[in-house]
């Protein structure tokens, strides 16, 4: 019995850290927001060719999912979706038109 103790020990220590790890990636609340010169600043860097002129409104459609309307220097009209994903911000999706939709 007392071969096994120390060996007992440490999986449970690596049982509670793991589950610590598992909770602080997947589940923990998410931080706030992107201010808008950072937002313009990801966006462009993810999306090439677009360069954002303002950022109209952000559009929190759950703590966890967020559209942001934006309209980029040449006057078109652009929305990404973001998602907080692995303790980040993370761009899903974004696109720009001519105008309006």
């Amino acid at each position: 019995m007392s071969k096994r103790k120390p060996f007992l020990i440490i999986f449970v220590c690596f049982l509670v850290l793991l589950s610590g790890l598992v909770y602080w990636f997947y589940y923990k609340d998410p931080k706030p927001f992107l201010k808008d010169k950072a937002l313009s600043k990801e966006i462009t860097s993810r999306m090439g060719r677009v360069q954002v002129k303002t950022i109209q409104d952000k559009v929190f459609l759950d703590e966890r999912h967020v559209f942001v309307p934006y309209v980029t220097k040449n006057n078109k009209y652009g929305m990404s979706y973001w998602e907080w994903k692995n303790n980040k911000w993370r761009l899903l999706h974004g696109s720009s038109t001519r105008g309006p939709r």
